[in-house]
């Protein structure tokens, strides 16, 4: 039937109801992408977008945008993050070459006991009596790792002048000197006898006995 041969009130319904259902049919496709777009955190919520879904996309980017401001803020400290890493490396590779390994236990004994020879004569004098070798390990029963440390201890006996025992003790306790991290646990000082002998009028001092612990801790830095 042509568009002239329909009767006036069909033809008014046409132009009325053909618009209105497009309006329709477009506000229905618009409300669905807004409901899932979500409304804008920057505006004001404005008559029916009022929606508060955290599944929207508007959400969604707003946790993005959170989540690049908080790894742009982290990428910013990576310099100084990498500076105090290499920093603490450094220290540590420090620290384990202060440490010795096992092999060279032999030869911090012969340098601690030799180094008991090497004080200035006018400080006094200075004489090793015994040395013993004390291991955390040995006979312990205990499997140790190559990469644990382990206590090593000796205990030296030494007689001589007070004096020159302080200087000794700066010696071996004075990293610039010493070859390896060591320290001194332990000191017990006996004094010596002091006698008068009237015929002569002299005075007879007996040496200052000193007993010490010297503590150092084996690492296998090959096998950590």
């Amino acid at each position: 039937m042509a568009w002239n041969d329909l009767p006036r009130n069909q033809q008014l319904a046409v132009l009325v109801l053909v618009p209105l259902g497009v309006v329709l049919v477009f506000g229905y496709l618009t409300m669905g992408a807004l409901e899932e777009l979500g409304p804008d955190p920057a505006l004001d919520p404005v008559g029916f977008i009022q929606s508060d879904d955290s599944n929207s996309l508007y959400a969604e980017i707003e946790e993005l945008d959170t989540e690049i401001t908080k790894l742009k803020a982290e990428v910013k400290q990576a310099p100084k993050v990498a500076a105090r890493l290499a920093a603490l490396k450094e220290k540590k590779r420090e620290l384990e070459d202060a440490i010795p390994s096992e092999k060279e236990v032999a030869q911090m004994r012969f340098w601690l006991e030799n180094a008991a020879t090497t004080i200035d004569p006018e400080l006094g004098e200075l004489k090793q009596r015994s040395s013993r070798v004390k291991d955390e390990g040995a006979g312990s029963g205990r499997k140790r790792k190559k990469s644990d440390f382990m206590a090593i201890t000796w205990d030296m006996t030494f007689e001589g002048d007070l004096a020159a025992f302080l200087f000794y003790l700066d010696t071996i306790e004075d990293p610039a000197k010493a070859p390896r991290f060591m320290e001194v646990k332990q000191i017990n000082i006996t004094p010596g006898s002091v006698q008068a002998d009237i015929p002569t009028g002299q005075i007879q001092r007996e040496p200052h006995t000193f007993d010490i612990s010297v503590v150092t801790y084996v690492y296998d830095k090959g096998n950590g």
